[in-house]
């Protein structure tokens, strides 16, 4: 009572300084007068009974945890965000006694099955209490995440004190579910979600949790035990991801910054609701998180992506779009897995909506075209749109003229299949869903338009490409990635359907076999192009994905080596200049590494300027209700291949920091050669390969300014001689120190940085062991002997 008083006459102080209310400070003392009788023991009365097989706690509730709760809520009352931290730490120190009496479990324990003894039912509602408190401080200042977090338990421990005495957290359940009108929270423990699904949710959907392993290998390119080997680096720890299985709606009180309706496709959304259809009304939704492995949040789920799609109610036939959606969110996670670890990037225009926040990236799954409503055809949506259209005119020998432009494929034209609008950057917007698709292009369709919302705006090209050329870049390095891990992602359908059997965590997929001869499908060329070699029955997917890497990264690679760094296909406009930079960042990401890759990109300009035009999709009605810039609308200045290589040379300027001495380089990927053929299991795998006796390989590397030398090592007989560098290269050869390797030699770089033009002649027939350039201390080398 002492302790009480003296927090009576502080808050009275207070209140005389600040002019706080006089109801509003009575209520306060009545709420401090209930914590007190209600939720304080006597320190001196007998503890209650025990219900038979319930053990009493251990660390009976004190003066010092109610203390806490009032000198928080005091500090909320006085509008101090301190009340947050105090508060935080009395929900954290309720949960001993609780751990102590029903375990660890108690977070996910549903309340049914909690201890009904009076003595646990007492420390259960001063943790609510607690936890309640908690989530008020938290949501009074915009702290989200945290009060959902401590309104869910705090909901769940008072589900679970089946006492009847009056406690403030009756309130906690329905402050959850006003919380989540807004949606379900960027950051969150497990119990959190555990408990939105069943209590606020009603169990219509529930968390449904799987692993994958990742191979860091299939595409990071480092040295082992400083040496310039491309050996596999250990295992990373298991990704995990989780997805919200059933059925989640979001609220259409739902709104995003500009004040749009967070159900209608970007595209769609300045178009007068009795004018759109009901299938553009995407109340359903699927949503992905990831586990957080280390950062402040480690052991957290991030939300990653959403994807909204109609309810079967309002597509055509009724058709079930969950299923798609659900698969394309578990298909993102891994993508975006993909390319963060490769790349360190992630999508750059959600934090530009929402400041300091985690991306995510929105998916819409649209049962129109990219072309609507120039190709709607019922007369009520023509009508609401202002659109009228003249009856076809039916004359002897003419033909009505038809809309060739609907024709077009969305390989020719990808933004007909899925694309992006200016007003929204950072979504995706997949059309027609209804259009059967394989799963190998449902992710490549996936990869390019993730592509240009993650990678550097690359821009200038002119019809009929896209303006921007970030998402051709997006699906050629992610299917290459893909192509060594295929594992991973050609069966989305039974890694959820494993999950589900597991009810809950499913390793799926947990070894993938990287080696060349494992890839089922091998693409052989010879000279009649490129052919299939026959694959395994039902390995479709492995085989569309080798198809992509031959046709476009492959292709792309061997073009750039036969142009190299000085071709004036940098600033080209076209499709050239477009494949030209394709293969330039294959070449890069093959032969340098993924993380070379990564530094460049980071370095370029992340957010596309949104391109200016005044042109209008043809049909619509001069009101302008629908005004949508067409692909071809003018570009800001170009940023092509050209900046790419001015952002290299500045990345490789000084390659050997954090005291490395090497910069491993995969050497078959900068080399042209006359009859050795590369597949795209051997790119994919970076694969030693090799060369052919006295055929003459050429390529082009960037020597950094820091390099003093480069190494070569290869497989070869002893008693063979020395490989041929033509150039007037100063050589010498030495030990190899490569496993397996049995001849190396060394070429002096000391100055000659920069781009340098290579050529390799074999006397045997070689296999590569491993290439890198080296820093050092030694002395230049002699002239080589001649052989």
């Amino acid at each position: 009572m002492q302790r009480f008083l003296v927090l009576s006459q502080q808050l009275s102080k207070s209140k005389k300084a600040r002019g706080i209310h006089h109801r509003s400070a009575g209520f306060l003392f009545a709420n401090l007068w209930c914590a007190l009788l209600i939720g304080v023991p006597s320190l001196h009365a007998q503890a209650p009974a025990v219900a038979p097989g319930n053990a009493a706690p251990s660390n009976p509730p004190t003066q010092s945890l109610t203390e806490q709760i009032i000198r928080g809520r005091v500090l909320l009352e006085a509008g101090n965000s301190q009340a947050i931290t105090v508060l935080q730490n009395a929900a954290q120190q309720s949960l001993t006694p609780l751990t102590n009496a029903a375990g660890p479990q108690i977070l996910s324990m549903p309340p049914e099955n909690m201890p009904r003894s009076p003595a646990f039912g007492l420390i259960l509602r001063q943790a609510a209490e607690a936890h309640y408190w908690w989530g008020m401080a938290a949501d009074r200042f915009a702290r989200r995440d945290i009060s959902l977090t401590a309104y869910a338990r705090a909901a769940r421990f008072y589900a679970g004190d089946r006492s009847g005495t009056y406690s403030a957290a009756r309130d906690a359940l329905p402050n959850l579910r006003g919380g989540l009108m807004e949606g379900l929270p960027r950051v969150a423990p497990d119990d959190t979600l555990d408990t939105i699904a069943t209590l606020a949710h009603g169990g219509l959907w529930k968390p449904l949790k799987l692993s994958f392993n990742l191979p860091d290998e299939s595409f990071r390119f480092v040295p082992s035990g400083g040496l310039g080997t491309a050996q596999p680096t250990a295992q990373a720890q298991p990704l995990e991801f989780l997805i919200t299985d059933g059925k989640l709606f979001m609220s259409p009180a739902a709104r995003d910054v500009q004040g749009n309706l967070v159900q209608v496709p970007p595209p769609f959304r300045n178009i007068e609701e009795n004018a759109l259809p009901r299938v553009m009304k995407m109340s359903s939704v699927v949503m992905g998180y990831v586990r957080e492995n280390d950062g402040p949040n480690r052991g957290l789920w991030r939300q990653v992506v959403r994807v909204h799609y109609s309810h079967s109610s309002m597509t055509a036939k009724n058709r079930d779009d969950r299923p798609r959606a659900e698969i394309l969110a578990l298909q993102f996670l891994k993508l975006h897995a993909l390319v963060e670890r490769a790349t360190g990037l992630q999508n750059p225009y959600s934090t530009l909506v929402r400041p300091g926040e985690n991306p995510v990236t929105t998916i819409w799954l649209s049962e129109v075209s990219a072309l609507w409503p120039a190709d709607e055809d019922d007369p009520a949506i023509l009508a609401a749109l202002g659109m009228v259209y003249m009856p076809k005119v039916n004359v002897p020998g003419s033909k009505p003229r038809e809309n060739t432009e609907l024709d077009i494929s969305p390989f020719s034209r990808p933004w007909l299949a899925a694309a992006q609008s200016d007003d929204a950057p950072g979504d995706i917007v997949f059309f027609k869903v209804a259009e059967p698709r394989s799963e190998a292009e449902w992710l490549r369709q996936l990869a390019h338009e993730y592509g240009h919302v993650v990678l550097p705006p690359f821009n200038g090209f002119l019809p009929p490409l896209e303006p921007f050329g970030n998402g051709v870049l997006g699906e050629t390095l992610a299917m290459t990635w893909i192509a060594n891990a295929v594992e991973v992602f050609d069966t989305p359908q039974e890694d959820l359907a494993q999950a589900r059997r597991s009810s809950g965590a499913a390793t799926a997929n947990a070894t993938v076999d990287n080696s060349a001869q494992s890839a089922g499908a091998q693409l052989i060329a010879g000279e009649g192009g490129l052919r299939n070699a026959p694959a395994a029955p039902g390995n479709d997917f492995r085989l569309e994905v080798l198809n992509h890497v031959s046709l476009q990264a492959l292709m792309a690679l061997n073009d750039w080596n036969e142009e190299g760094p000085g071709s004036p296909l940098r600033k080209h406009q076209r499709d050239e200049g477009l494949h030209y930079l394709q293969g330039l960042n294959t070449y890069v990401e093959r032969v340098y590494g993924a993380a070379l890759l990564s530094e460049i990109m980071q370095s370029l300009p992340r957010i596309a300027e949104a391109p200016r035009s005044n042109e209008i999709v043809p049909g619509l009605n001069p009101t302008n209700i629908f005004a949508l810039p067409v692909p071809f609308s003018t570009p800001p200045p170009p940023m092509q291949a050209g900046a790419f290589l001015e952002n290299l040379a500045i990345a490789l300027k000084n390659p050997f920091a954090d005291g490395q001495t090497t910069l491993p380089i995969w050497l078959p990927g900068a080399l042209l050669t006359p009859t050795t053929k590369m597949t795209a299991p051997e790119l994919a795998s970076r694969a030693p390969m090799g060369l052919k006796a006295n055929e003459r390989a050429v390529g082009w590397l960037y020597v950094p300014p820091a390099a003093n030398a480069l190494r070569l090592e290869w497989k070869a007989p002893a008693n063979a001689k020395s490989l041929s560098v033509e150039g007037g290269w100063k050589s010498a050869p030495i030990a190899s120190q490569t496993p397996g390797a049995t001849r190396a030699l060394r070429l002096d770089m000391a100055g000659r940085s920069g781009w340098q033009r290579f050529a390799f002649t074999p006397p045997v027939d070689i296999s590569w062991s491993g290439a890198w350039f080296e820093k050092s201390a030694l002395p230049a080398l002699p002239q080589a002997p001649k052989n």
